[in-house]
């Protein structure tokens, strides 16, 4: 079994789709953390992408 996606470049920006792998890596790579850190991190305070930013940059 082969684990196929793309990443790919959110449409929108402003929020954090949790529900498509490929834009879900493409923040992983802009934020240079990983996704699962990334989806604890929108489970506590939302997919708001300015938001999520914020509390890796702290």
């Amino acid at each position: 079994m082969s684990l196929d996606y793309q990443v790919t470049k959110p449409t929108d920006l402003t929020k954090i789709n949790t529900n498509d792998y490929g834009e879900l890596m493409w923040w992983s790579y802009i934020l240079l953390v990983s996704p699962e850190k990334i989806l604890t991190t929108i489970e506590k305070i939302g997919n708001s992408s300015e938001q999520v930013r914020k509390s890796f940059s702290s």
